[in-house]
């Protein structure tokens, strides 16, 4: 019984150093991804660019208003588009720049507009048709005759 005893004993405290001296697994981290679109896309073809994959063309007269300051920009947009993805579209005119940083899980955050950065303590906020948004700028969905609005304010 004793050997028992010390036999169980000896199997528990091996297992354990085995536990122990295993190597954790973890996840490796990285730095967010850093997205930058502050350079115009000139169009260069006569037909039509495709929409992003499961995004769809504008329909005809589809347009919202984004507005930076006082800078207002009149953008087409698509079903299902977001406020990202009129960015983009925007962005190509020439007339607009913006840079972001992807955060897996989270989302895009949006550094900064035409060259104006979020800095000691004040950012870019997203507001649409006057209401702050409630979800970020990769995930809010833009519709015809939306007025998507930047203010530049103090963060929260």
């Amino acid at each position: 019984m004793k050997k028992l005893f010390l036999l169980i004993g000896a199997l528990a405290v091996g297992i354990a150093i085995l536990f122990v001296l295993k190597p954790q697994q973890t996840a490796p981290t990285s730095p967010p991804a850093v997205a930058t679109s502050s350079l115009p896309v000139a169009a260069t073809s006569q037909s039509p660019t495709p929409a992003p994959s499961g995004i769809e063309p504008a329909p005809a007269g589809a347009f919202a208003t984004i507005r930076v300051g006082e800078k207002s920009y009149t953008v087409s947009v698509s079903p299902g588009g977001t406020v990202i993805d009129t960015m983009r579209a925007l962005v190509s005119t020439g007339d607009f720049t913006y840079t972001s940083r992807e955060y897996p899980g989270l989302g895009t955050f949006v550094d900064s507009i035409n060259g104006k950065k979020g800095e000691g303590g004040m950012y870019w906020i997203l507001y649409i048709n006057g209401v702050s948004a409630t979800s970020g700028a990769s995930a809010a969905i833009v519709s015809a005759g939306d007025i998507v609005e930047w203010k530049y304010e103090k963060g929260y």
